[in-house]
């Protein structure tokens, strides 16, 4: 079976330039294709997300997260209530490979 194109254009990352101020950063546009960026779009998860925050010291923050694959799990949370594109993008981004299906 012949794998799909890469959802991520990888050279992307190497095409720009890095920032120094005020600290290491870069924009990196055209990552997604035009298609693949909408279906991610119209299939990003919108619920079972938990409100995290900390507030007081020297930095306050507050952020909502979802797991992807829970402590311990051999398998993705909530699978079939994430779009098709979801688990295999995840996975690439973090190891170079399509994993989980």
């Amino acid at each position: 079976m012949r794998e799909s194109a890469p959802m991520i254009d990888w050279d992307r990352f190497t095409q720009q330039s890095l920032e120094t101020r005020p600290y290491r950063w870069a924009v990196i546009d055209r990552l997604y294709a035009s298609a693949d960026a909408a279906a991610l779009a119209k299939t990003f998860p919108g619920d079972h997300f938990k409100r995290l925050s900390d507030y007081g010291g020297e930095k306050d923050f507050e952020y909502e997260s979802r797991e992807l694959i829970g402590m311990g799990a051999s398998g993705i949370s909530r699978r079939a209530a994430r779009g098709k594109r979801w688990p295999v993008t995840c996975c690439r981004a973090n190891t170079g490979r399509r994993c989980l299906r």
